[in-house]
């Protein structure tokens, strides 16, 4: 979440590559884009000074995200698309019409109405290609504009975002966002608050899981983490096999050329040896982007890492420990409780 505001590649200090050459690269925050064009190309002013953590909604000062999202392998069709992207429009709009408690931020939601309708398992569906995207947007701006005059209030100044979407993405089986598949088999690590019901029933299903190793090497027992075994579809696109680093840069640039009115949260994987390489593609195609950021694909050092490399072997004699979930040895209700979000507030865990 470390990023640099920068418009010119020209302009960045010579120590910003040496976050690449260590494995976790600064981001790259484009402002002048961002507040010069909705799609890269339309040109359509924006108030936004910045963006959120994630980097995909921009943002005024005081403005908080407001973001939806259509997991295009489960749609069947171009037509499924353009309904569930105007009903995720009209749900994004309804929340502007809420009161923020803070008069800040109640004030600057009711002056942008900024949407953000996002769009993840990208690459796993045929939807996504620019022709149906330009449709799909299209089909937004129009339901914007009406949606906006049957309200009496202003139409939305942005639209649409691509978000990294990890969480929401596997719970609707797909890919997150536009990013391939890490490795064909991997060790997936989730973090678990350390009284969290659901750890003794990961335990007795046979996952590992640890104390949370600090950066100074000592122990922070009060958040775990857990292994999963993760294996891509045979037919999957994959960033260590068949998807390269300059074909996940070009697809940033097409779904911010013909998606995203905010931005493309994305984080490239890159090898040690493409470094120079990416200097060059970065100073010519900068122009381009929104925001971007990257990641080595190994080698980065990390302890704990949320994604790891694993052989088919591995990953099989891994799977071979792992049983259902029990939800009927959760005792008293515990996990039920930690699951629910009473009175629409969900609990911080």
């Amino acid at each position: 979440n470390f990023s640099v505001v920068v418009d010119d590649v020209e302009d960045l200090h010579p120590l910003f590559w040496k976050t690449y050459e260590q494995g976790e690269p600064y981001g790259l925050v484009n402002r002048k884009n961002i507040q010069k064009y909705a799609r890269m190309g339309d040109l359509k002013p924006d108030t936004a000074v910045g963006v959120n953590p994630c980097a995909e909604a921009t943002l005024e000062d005081g403005e908080p995200c407001n973001l939806q999202e259509i997991a295009l392998p489960n749609l069947l069709n171009e037509e499924e698309f353009v309904e569930a992207a105007r009903l995720m429009h009209r749900w994004g709009k309804r929340v502007t019409t809420e009161t923020y408690h803070q008069a800040k931020c109640d004030a600057v939601v009711k002056r942008n109405r900024r949407i953000g309708t996002g769009i993840t398992g990208c690459l796993q569906s045929e939807l996504f290609n620019p022709d149906t995207l330009d449709r799909v947007y299209a089909a937004i701006q129009k339901e914007n504009r009406e949606y906006s005059k049957a309200l009496n209030i202003p139409e939305s100044i942005r639209t649409t975002v691509i978000k990294p979407s990890g969480t929401i993405s596997k719970v609707m089986d797909c890919y997150e966002g536009v990013h391939p598949a890490y490795s064909r088999h991997i060790i997936q690590r989730v973090r678990f608050a350390g009284n969290d019901p659901l750890l003794p029933l990961l335990r007795e299903a046979g996952h590992y899981m640890e104390p949370t190793v600090r950066f100074d090497g000592t122990l922070d027992h009060n958040t775990q983490v857990v292994d999963f075994y993760v294996a891509a579809p045979e037919n999957a696109p994959v960033a260590d096999e068949n998807w390269t680093t300059w074909k996940q840069l070009d697809v940033v640039k097409m779904a911010q050329k013909h998606w995203a009115d905010q931005a493309v949260s994305v984080t490239v994987y890159y090898k040690r040896e493409e470094i120079e390489q990416l200097k060059g593609w970065l100073t010519e195609n900068l122009k381009y982007l929104k925001t971007i950021s990257f990641l080595c694909h190994s080698e980065h050092g990390f302890k704990q890492a949320p994604k790891e490399k694993i052989t088919r072997e591995q990953y099989e004699k891994l799977s071979a420990k792992i049983k259902p979930i029990n939800i009927d040895n959760a005792g008293d209700g515990d996990l039920q409780s930690s699951l629910e979000c009473e009175g629409g507030v969900c609990p911080v865990k």
